[in-house]
């Protein structure tokens, strides 16, 4: 992602709690969900923007938010966005290559670790998606002992 972030010129801000619990999951598909969205922001992100990579623990899940100054996405395209060969039909959005898979992947792979995501975006304002992953159960059962 480096070369992509630097060729833009793009500034990567991390908002990260100083302690953040475990996911139990599959290690190089969770990868797989943080750089496709890091990859989308980075797409859809113009030169100088900002992308910010937030992740706090709550409610017995590690949130993890990733947030841009993009192009955004207007409210109607948000409705399908996470569907199957989706590509917003915008002007700026349709000048970027992709398939239109992967948000569709990227809630799938989610979704298959019993989590959530969803997608807040104000067109030319950019976008924040949120993923809610939940933490490994042992440790859950441990924190919860202590209060």
């Amino acid at each position: 992602m480096r070369g992509m972030v630097s060729e833009k010129g793009l500034l990567i801000h991390l908002d990260l709690a100083p302690v953040l619990p475990s996911v139990t999951g599959d290690k190089s598909r969770l990868l797989q969900l943080i750089v496709g969205l890091l990859s989308n922001a980075c797409k859809y992100t113009e030169t100088g923007g900002i992308i910010t990579v937030a992740a706090t623990a709550g409610g017995g899940c590690l949130q993890v938010e990733i947030s841009d100054t993009g192009v955004g996405i207007s409210s109607e395209d948000q409705a399908r966005l996470f569907t199957k060969f989706f590509r917003a039909d915008d002007v700026v959005t349709r000048q970027i290559p992709g398939s239109g898979l992967g948000l569709f992947i990227a809630r799938h792979l989610v979704e298959a670790h019993e989590g959530t995501m969803c997608v807040e975006s104000e067109q030319g304002l950019g976008s924040k998606f949120k993923s809610s992953l939940p933490v490994e159960r042992a440790k859950q059962a441990v924190e919860g002992l202590g209060r």
